[in-house]
């Protein structure tokens, strides 16, 4: 079984500076993002909290899944999905704590409707350092009908996984 224990020794690699307090309610960190050169305010802006879990791997190794939804901040209910819109999936398999599009068992995916979910065609995906149960993910993703360059304040998910 991995817990939040293994998100948080994946994301200890990772030099980053940013601190949020415990006592302070997550907030979106801010940051750009663009439809190819031009202002999107309406679609990737509107993220802002998420959550991420440990997750089972190729060969049962430590892999993370999550999602990063607008509007109010997603709970750790065991459910790992959500419908919201829009909103940005994350899957990647392997120690991190920064990952690309092109490793293998890595997916980021952009939903801004529910039925028109797309593919990241490059970037990089970081979690910052734990700070109690929450983290920051940077990402820098180029998907066809944007890019967002960001930096959100997630939940860690403290539910036990059994792989294999």
């Amino acid at each position: 079984m991995r817990t939040m224990l293994t998100l948080a020794a994946l994301a200890l690699g990772c030099g980053s500076s940013t601190t949020i307090p415990d006592d302070d309610p997550p907030t979106d960190a801010g940051g750009e993002s663009d439809g190819g050169g031009e202002s999107d305010a309406g679609s990737s802006s509107s993220l802002s909290q998420g959550v991420i879990y440990d997750d089972c791997g190729p060969a049962d190794g430590p892999a993370i899944g999550g999602f990063v939804i607008g509007g109010d901040a997603p709970m750790c209910d065991g459910s790992r999905t959500s419908s919201a819109t829009p909103r940005l999936e994350i899957y990647a398999a392997g120690s991190g704590p920064s990952w690309s599009v092109g490793e293998d068992f890595v997916t980021f995916r952009y939903c801004p409707e529910e039925s028109a979910c797309e593919d990241a065609t490059s970037g990089t995906l970081s979690l910052d350092p734990p700070m109690g149960d929450r983290t920051t993910v940077q990402v820098d993703l180029v998907f066809p009908s944007i890019s967002i360059e960001d930096g959100f304040i997630v939940q860690l998910c403290a539910d036990d996984v059994l792989c294999g």
